[in-house]
């Protein structure tokens, strides 16, 4: 199997105090329209955090906070674009959707979405959707089922859509998946028969189409290009599906679930040009997808454990998948499923992928830069940032990771520095 390294993105669900409920999902995507005009490297954006391969690391650095400040509750990850990160957190009475200078952390303008969600049943508080990002618009959508359209420049709203339960199913913890922009449209799971999922025209939010008759939860469609085919891969409470951007015809499905089985959580990670790993809650299960004319054929290569019992997606880097089993930090054969190395040196319930690097933010506040390395668990570089983490992944942009947790968002400097090497004579010198 032959793996290429993919941009990613990730959503998540709210948490229940019975099970890990909430949660950062990794998706990934293909599509440089939705990373901003001409590939700019200033570019992340994430359902909830992101793997991305824009920018680069140095080969070795140290990490320092830059900036930090408090924020309120909720679950978003953080998408940047220029001089501006978007994200969706409560404050006071409200839900909002806010920007900040990525020089300073100042907050730059926000727009109320609704009155604020508040938790129930051991959750917390606020947003867990993700906002993005395309071109000069922003595109969120809060828990009660607002979906909106922005100026990235100022937040003056564009237009505004309601889901509810005439053209949608609310899931029990409020929306959650993000809207996903591409070709002129945002595609959300909304749910329900006839409408899985849905597309808006992003002029206008006009309904472009809508298909699937399956319920939904908290997953976000992402693109990927399967058998030659770039299309959008959508998973559903018991099938994963790959479509027609334009019109949402269906080019091939796939049952993970039957009976009265729900995958709440399931989402897929494309790992090469014709796989596509599904990350369910007790197992993931890899899928091949062949054909290149009207109708594709998905069929099942293996079922693992391997990400049991987590709800991180897995990223995919060289020849391995890296994610996590329980709390256990794995690297896994994506041709098998089976371990190469598996460590508890870091604990989180988050994963991001920079430059050949993974980055998280650690159960003790930790962020934690680690080599994908398909070998070994090896440590880069790790910096004190918050009391807990949480759910929201690292973002990357311009040299500075990007991080929050329910009460603060920060910036983390990368800061290069020269490695020792030793001389013949043995002395320590610098390069």
């Amino acid at each position: 199997m032959v793996l290429k390294t993919t941009t990613q993105l990730k959503t998540g669900q709210r948490k229940s105090g019975a099970c890990l409920g909430v949660i950062l999902l990794s998706l990934a995507i293909s599509i440089p329209e939705v990373w901003g005009s001409e590939g700019d490297p200033r570019i992340w954006q994430g359902f909830r955090g992101g793997v991305v391969e824009a920018g680069t690391l140095p080969e070795g650095f140290e990490l320092a906070t830059q900036w930090s400040r408090e924020l309120g509750a909720g679950y978003s990850s953080v998408a940047v674009a220029g001089d501006h990160l978007v994200t969706l957190f409560t404050s006071g009475p409200d839900d909002v959707l806010a920007a900040f200078s990525v020089a300073d952390g100042k907050e730059l303008w926000r727009l109320r979405l609704a009155d604020k969600y508040v938790g129930h049943e051991g959750s917390d508080d606020g947003p867990l959707s993700s906002p993005m990002i395309a071109g000069d618009r922003v595109f969120a959508l809060g828990p009660k089922g607002q979906l909106v359209a922005t100026q990235l420049s100022d937040g003056a709203e564009l237009w505004r859509i309601q889901l509810d339960e005439s053209n949608s199913m609310v899931p029990y913890y409020g929306y959650t998946s993000s809207p996903l922009p591409v070709d002129g449209l945002v595609v959300v799971l909304t749910g329900g028969e006839g409408r899985a999922v849905s597309a808006f025209d992003q002029k206008n939010g006009a309904l472009k189409w809508t298909v699937g008759d399956d319920s939904v939860t908290y997953q976000t469609a992402i693109v990927a290009e399967l058998g030659g085919l770039r299309q959008l891969v959508a998973v559903t409470d018991h099938q994963a599906m790959g479509l027609e951007i334009a019109t949402g015809r269906v080019l091939w499905s796939f049952d993970h679930s039957v009976g009265s089985a729900r995958q709440e959580s399931a989402h897929p990670t494309p790992v090469d040009s014709s796989h596509v790993l599904l990350n369910l809650q007790s197992e993931s299960l890899m899928l091949k997808v062949e054909g290149a004319g009207e109708t594709q054929k998905a069929e099942e290569v293996w079922r693992s454990r391997a990400f049991a019992n987590s709800l991180v997606l897995p990223v995919v880097h060289g020849q391995k998948l890296f994610g996590f089993t329980g709390r256990i930090l794995s690297a896994v054969d994506p041709a098998t499923g089976e371990f190469a190395w598996r460590s508890r040196e870091a604990q989180a319930l988050n994963l991001s992928l920079v430059d050949g690097r993974m980055a998280m933010v650690t159960n003790d506040g930790h962020l934690v830069v680690v080599h994908a390395d398909p070998e070994q668990y090896e440590e880069v570089a790790r910096v004190k940032v918050f009391e807990k983490g949480d759910y929201a992944d690292p973002a990357f942009a311009d040299g500075l990771f990007f991080v929050r947790n329910q009460s603060h968002l920060a910036a983390v400097r990368v800061k290069a520095v020269s490695k020792v090497v030793e001389a013949s004579s043995g002395d320590a010198v610098q390069p």
